[in-house]
């Protein structure tokens, strides 16, 4: 069954928006990150519970701070202190976990308590939700450019003007109607009336 020109065109411009929302889903799942440091501090959270998520302070050997969201678990047992601004400190306390990422990676590594490196995946719920509403609002646009409805794919005919007459040229001429019930001056002479026959 062939598909007509507006599922194709519709088809081709998802194809290609999905590849940039996938661009965009690496993006916010931190592909282009990379660091190599200490975990230092956690960034104080606004209520009394704990979020799912902490902001942390990290600081490389040649002073660079960053702040990366861990998940909660993650961040548990690794005796960070909390602080209300993220202010890198002079010198990296003893004690304070390694980390680092490399670039081109979905994952990070941090050390343990005991020693050992777990190995965190970057994606989160977030990262997928925002390329999810990328690709809504884009199609949304695009079919409002062709169709002028969000949730439409049929391109909107096109009404073309009437072409103009040359110059010199009336741009219509009147109908047998218009000719008729046009008034003119009166024929010369007068009317003649008929005669009747005997």
């Amino acid at each position: 069954m062939a598909l007509s020109p507006a599922w194709r065109g519709t088809l081709r411009f998802g194809a290609l928006l999905a590849v940039v929302c996938a661009g965009v889903f690496l993006v916010a799942a931190g592909f282009l990150a990379s660091w190599d440091g200490s975990a230092v501090s956690l960034r104080a959270w606004p209520g009394d519970e704990e979020p799912d998520h902490y902001r942390v302070l990290i600081v490389e050997p040649d002073g660079r701070s960053l702040e990366r969201d861990w998940p909660a678990d993650v961040v548990r047992g690794l005796g960070l202190p909390v602080q209300s601004r993220a202010i890198p400190p002079a010198r990296v306390p003893k004690g304070r976990p390694h980390t680092w990422k490399e670039r081109f990676r979905l994952h990070f590594f941090v050390q343990q308590p005991d020693g050992e490196h777990l190995v965190v995946p970057t994606p989160s719920p977030a990262s997928l939700a925002i390329a999810l509403f990328a690709y809504v609002a884009l199609f949304a646009l695009r079919n409002m450019y062709v169709s002028g409805s969000p949730v439409s794919i049929t391109p909107r005919r096109m009404v073309l003007p009437a072409p103009l007459a040359p110059v010199g040229q009336p741009a219509s001429k009147p109908g047998p109607k218009a000719a008729r019930s046009r008034k003119g001056p009166p024929p010369r002479g007068g009317s003649k009336k008929r005669r009747r026959r005997r």
